[in-house]
C-alpha cells in the first residue's frame, strides 16, 4: 500500500531532469533510469572491468539480468540515475532505499564509464541524488567505499559526507581476499535525540 503522496513524489521523481555543462565540453543530462533504456545500460555494463563487477548490488552478468532489472525497478525502493553524453549512458548512480527501521535511509551506489572519470560527472551525479534523497524524504545516504579508493573517499568527503567508521573484513571479493569498508554518511537532517 502505498503512503499518501507516494504516488505524486514518485511522478516528480520520474520527471527528474538535471543538466551540467563540463568545462572541456560535452553536456550531461541526467535523469533517470527508464525500463526503455535497458539497451543503452546494457552497452555501459558490458564494459565494466572484473574488479569493478564486485562493487554492485545487482547481477550484471548477462545482458538479460540487465535487462531484466530495468523492467523491474521499484522508484520508491531503488532509484537509479543515469549520465547521457549525446544519448549514451556514460554513468549509473543508484540510491537503495532501506525498509522498516532503516527506511529513512538510502545506500548510494555510482559507477562511470572509465572515459568519462574524473570530469566532475561523478560529483555532480551524487548532488542530483542528494537533491532526489531529500524529495523522497530521507534522512540519511550512505556511501560504502573500499579503503584500497581513498580518493573517491575524500570525494564523498568533500561534498560532505562524514566518515563513521571503518568496517574490518567488509567486503570480499571473488577470489577470497577482503577488504575494509569506508562507511560515510551524509546528513539530512537533524536529530538530537532529546528525551
Amino acid at each position: 500500500m502505498k503512503r499518501p503522496g507516494e504516488a505524486d513524489m514518485l511522478d516528480r521523481l520520474l520527471n527528474y531532469r538535471h543538466i551540467e555543462i563540463l568545462k572541456e565540453g560535452p553536456r550531461v543530462l541526467f535523469r533517470p533510469l527508464l525500463a526503455n533504456d535497458a539497451e543503452k545500460l546494457v552497452d555501459l555494463l558490458s564494459r565494466v572491468s572484473p574488479e569493478d563487477k564486485e562493487y554492485f548490488r545487482f547481477d550484471i552478468s548477462t545482458p538479460e539480468s540487465i535487462m531484466q532489472w530495468c523492467k523491474n525497478i521499484n522508484y520508491s525502493r531503488t532509484f537509479p540515475l543515469i549520465a547521457l553524453v549525446n544519448e549514451r549512458i556514460v554513468g549509473l548512480s543508484t540510491l537503495f532505499v532501506g525498509e522498516n527501521y532503516t527506511r529513512h535511509i538510502a545506500w548510494i551506489h555510482i559507477y562511470l564509464d572509465k572515459e568519462f572519470r574524473r570530469r566532475g560527472i561523478g560529483t555532480a551525479m551524487i548532488r542530483s541524488q542528494i537533491d532526489i534523497a531529500r524529495m523522497m524524504g530521507l534522512q540519511q545516504v550512505i556511501a560504502e567505499v573500499a579503503v584500497t579508493q581513498p580518493k573517491v573517499i575524500r570525494a564523498f568527503e568533500e561534498m560532505g559526507f562524514k566518515l563513521e567508521y571503518q568496517h574490518r573484513d567488509y567486503f570480499i571479493t571473488h577470489d577470497g581476499e577482503t577488504y575494509d569498508m569506508a562507511v560515510l554518511v551524509m546528513y539530512l537532517a537533524d536529530h538530537r535525540g532529546e528525551f
